[in-house]
């Protein structure tokens, strides 16, 4: 155990020629310690106060009472309150929605992306 008693010995020289250089080297380590502490326990009890997460739903609940509009709410006979949807457009309700983009709106669009992403890309480090 020669080795351990030489840095003993090594240590304990330091201590005696550099008495104040010693004392800011231990209350330096021992700051930086107590603060990883605090995070380990700030991040640790974070975590624990986290709602759990829930499954998601398929989203088709289906309601067994009927719907029962609310009075004097100014709703005309015509009113839907539901409908029902198709899982596909047809040919003709996709054409009449959609719109051929100009190349002047896809200039502008990529402009607006490339800034977003410089935008993201500048936080980075």
């Amino acid at each position: 155990m020669k080795i351990f008693d030489d840095i003993k010995e090594k240590i304990q020289d330091f201590i005696d020629e550099n008495k104040r250089l010693a004392m800011i080297l231990l209350v330096s380590v021992l700051l930086i310690l107590i603060l990883l502490v605090l995070l380990i326990v700030g991040s640790s009890s974070a975590k624990s106060k986290k709602a759990p997460l829930k499954a998601v739903t398929s989203g088709t609940e289906v309601f067994e009472d009927p719907f029962i509009p609310p009075q004097d709410a100014g709703l005309s006979d015509d009113y839907y309150f539901s409908r029902n949807t198709e899982e596909k457009w047809t040919d003709e309700e996709a054409e009449s929605y959609f719109t051929v983009p100009t190349p002047s709106v896809i200039d502008e669009l990529r402009k607006d992306n490339d800034s977003l992403v410089e935008d993201i890309l500048g936080a980075a480090p």
